[in-house]
């Protein structure tokens, strides 16, 4: 898990302050998965040898099916080991599961360098076959968390759940093969965070996340990758302003969200969080909405890459909602932004190569399709180059974006936990660039006066 900035104590959903330098290094645990082993008295095994007859907590009396631990685990922190292998099953969380608590959520940690289980270092795999509707479905307990998992092969929903009273679920580090309906559907939920996530999509996927919450107080999207690849990358008819046709029959891939990070009339005021994502080919790249008219409610949407969407960002929020939008990149898309916020801050925004620009100028003052409380710098007609947008890798290789960025809202670490800021264009002042990749550090530009000689000209 790399770090999240500037997010701060986590409320209600981690038992850890997220650190503001880096992630975990290679084969270490991460801060969530440390502090609940240090928290936990009780773990319990899972391996592709174990046995659900076995008492699951030790590797030599493992468990042989996930769904076995999870009905096993009856204290709040507990943590079950996951050895790399591949598990044929739905995990789910019915009414019988316990809850953890926000300061003990119980784990579900895929042990991928089999540090834990002592197997061979590989993935772990939930998978449903093509017969299976969900990897994991959540129908009422809270604070559970999931790391370091791949989930793959359901015909629905990778994870699901439309219970109302499920909150404090964190999804951290995992994998998701999105189905031709949803990668992740949560409808009425609680709180939620989803970190440091990979969605594999292709041009026939269908909604990568569905985050709709009703209670709670906090939502946290950040770190998340889900652009197409290859030749599917800006394969679609988002960024002309079509939607997308697979054969000629309208699917979920027709009109796919990429994030949807949604409250609704919650109890209490919302914080939501949407940093550091990339986003390729959806109808709806990065959607944000929070409504309840409650006092001190916040919206984070900053360092977003979003490209060849229909719209590449929509943002609304309600008039007692303070939002900060900032260093976010829409470019290649149908229309860049779609931003309602009356309390909201837009700044540091880079857009390009959009098929419709209402606002038909080089600013977006004054623009019906941009309402805020203060607008401060957009740059529009200027295309930024990426060292792999193809490839997934949305780096900033020449110089547009880099070093342009703006302090509020500002992450300190990039998607890939790379800090920020650096100085990426060498004139010996580091500042942050726009969009979810930070650039590589360079030298600052100096003349160094090696001699100094004073050279005459001889007169004929």
């Amino acid at each position: 898990m790399k770090s999240l900035p500037i997010i701060g104590r986590c409320i209600g959903l981690f038992v850890c302050v997220l650190a503001a330098t880096g992630g975990a290094a290679e084969g270490q645990l991460t801060p969530i998965v440390a502090d609940l082993e240090e928290s936990s008295k009780k773990s319990f095994y899972v391996t592709p040898a174990g046995n659900d007859s076995n008492n699951g907590q030790t590797v030599a009396k493992a468990f042989r099916t996930i769904q076995k631990a999870v009905n096993a685990a009856s204290k709040a922190g507990t943590v079950i080991y996951v050895a790399p292998g591949t598990y044929k099953e739905t995990v789910t969380l019915g009414s019988g599961v316990k809850s953890g608590s926000p300061a003990k959520p119980i784990a579900i940690v895929g042990d991928v360098k089999g540090v834990e289980t002592g197997w061979s270092p590989g993935e772990v795999i939930i998978d449903g076959q093509g017969s299976r509707q969900y990897g994991i479905q959540l129908g009422g307990p809270d604070h559970w968390t999931f790391t370091n998992l791949r989930i793959t092969g359901q015909t629905v929903a990778n994870v699901y759940t439309t219970a109302s009273d499920v909150s404090g679920i964190t999804l951290d580090d995992c994998t998701f093969d999105v189905t031709t309906s949803w990668g992740l559907y949560f409808a009425n939920c609680g709180n939620v965070a989803v970190t440091d996530c990979v969605f594999n999509r292709t041009a026939k996927s269908g909604h990568a996340t569905y985050l709709y919450q009703t209670s709670g107080d906090t939502m946290i999207v950040a770190g998340n990758r889900m652009s197409l690849k290859g030749k599917e990358y800006l394969s679609t008819g988002f960024r002309q302003g079509r939607l997308w046709y697979n054969g000629g029959s309208f699917t979920s891939a027709s009109y796919c969200y990429g994030i949807i990070a949604m409250a609704y009339n919650t109890a209490t005021p919302m914080k939501i969080t949407v940093q550091n994502n990339v986003i390729s080919d959806a109808y709806l790249g990065v959607y944000v909405y929070n409504y309840g008219d409650k006092k001190s409610s916040t919206m984070t949407v900053s360092h977003n890459t979003s490209v060849g969407c229909y719209y590449g960002m929509y943002v609304y929020s309600d008039s007692k909602t303070t939002a900060t939008i900032t260093n976010n990149i829409t470019g290649d898309c149908y229309l860049g932004a779609y931003v309602y916020s009356p309390l909201g801050t837009l700044d540091g925004h880079l857009a390009y190569n959009l098929t419709y620009n209402p606002c038909k100028a080089d600013t977006w003052k004054g623009c019906a399709y941009v309402s805020v409380a203060k607008l401060g710098t957009v740059v529009l007609q200027q295309t930024p180059e990426f060292a792999d947008a193809a490839g997934g890798d949305f780096s900033l290789t020449g110089t547009v974006g880099i070093d342009a960025g703006v302090p509020l809202g500002a992450t300190s670490a990039d998607v890939m936990g790379t800090r920020r800021p650096v100085d990426g264009d060498g004139d010996g002042n580091a500042v942050v660039d726009i969009g979810a990749f930070e650039s590589t550090e360079q030298e600052a530009k100096t003349l160094r006066i090696i001699k100094w000689e004073e050279v005459g000209v001889d007169e004929e």
